[in-house]
């Protein structure tokens, strides 16, 4: 088993890839050939540990993590299907933000009339690896807002650091005029986006919540958008805190839910000026599509930490 460090990622991932295996993971989801378990959550002692598997190509694998009064601890192991063979256990941070940072891309290049203008809502980690993704794979022109006025110091600074030059904006409303996708990827607890905030034909990615108890857009952003997709929607019914807030104002409407994997798959697609949205909440399939990319590029050399584990049956050893 090859065991990958933080900084092992951040050398081998680039958002380009990343955005090519998950577009080939959900065109296989709609075809049957890759599969998804949606999230279970273990809560004891005031900790959550969470676990989402699925399955691509010949790999199957999860990633879990720990969470609570502490900073979230995130691992994640992929085997090869054929054999059971334990391939790779990775520190999953930084993975899971490009991995999500990413499918926001791939969001908007199916769900937007374009990507050449983007807002992003929340400069948290997550949020700096939004605007990454969007200015690396994408060439976006982006718009930044946070609350936190240090925050918003702290990203320039990072992001100038890198090269990447954005426009902060004064509020929610400024952030969302003029462009054609808005990005929420925030920790709030309550919603902040208003339908009369946005332009006419906007995309929304909505990443930020997978809690019940969280939502980002108020349910009038729900009703207003006409398509709305999800990556499974067994899965967001039960996390989408954006979704259960809509039902509860009798402002969500089912059908006009549809899986992204239908619109990788061209089954369903954006007509003209809708608006449109993407409620992700993070399924195991994408991690392991990653964890496959990680795999397939470790393979071709280098010289990386490796640990003897096998947990298959020792025959003829039986303890008494």
């Amino acid at each position: 088993m090859i065991v990958l460090r933080e900084g092992d990622v951040g050398k081998l991932l680039d958002y380009k890839e990343i955005f090519n295996v998950l577009e080939r993971a959900f065109l296989e989801w709609s075809q049957g050939s890759a599969v998804n378990t949606p999230r279970t959550r273990t809560v004891t002692a005031g900790a959550v540990l969470s676990i989402q598997a699925g399955g691509f190509h010949n790999y199957m694998g999860f990633k879990s993590y720990a969470s609570g009064k502490f900073n979230p601890n995130f691992i994640s192991l992929l085997f090869d299907s054929s054999n059971g063979e334990l391939l790779l256990m990775v520190e999953s941070d930084l993975m899971g933000r490009m991995r999500t940072a990413a499918l926001s891309v791939l969001g908007a290049k199916y769900l937007a009339k374009g990507v050449g203008s983007v807002a992003v809502i929340g400069l948290g980690r997550q949020g700096l690896a939004q605007v990454e993704a969007f200015h690396e794979i994408a060439g976006s022109s982006i718009k930044v807002y946070s609350r936190s006025k240090e925050r918003i110091f702290e990203a320039q600074k990072w992001l100038e650091e890198k090269g990447i030059r954005v426009k902060v904006a004064s509020s929610y409303a400024e952030a969302c005029e003029g462009v054609e996708v808005v990005v929420t990827i925030t920790s709030s607890q309550s919603p902040f986006l208003k339908s009369s905030m946005l332009p006419h034909g906007v995309h929304i990615n909505a990443f930020g919540s997978n809690v019940p108890s969280r939502a980002e857009v108020f349910p009038d952003v729900i009703k207003a958008s006409e398509i709305i997709a999800v990556e499974d929607e067994a899965q967001a019914r039960v996390e989408a805190g954006d979704f259960l807030l809509a039902e509860k104002m009798n402002m969500m409407d089912w059908s006009k839910v549809v899986t992204f994997s239908s619109i990788v798959s061209g089954k369903v697609r954006r007509a003209g000026d809708q608006i449109t949205m993407f409620k992700s909440v993070g399924v195991g399939l994408e991690d392991v599509a990653v964890l496959s990319l990680l795999y397939e590029k470790v393979k071709k050399g280098g010289v990386w930490e490796e640990v003897q584990v096998r947990g298959t049956w020792s025959q003829g050893l039986v303890k008494k």
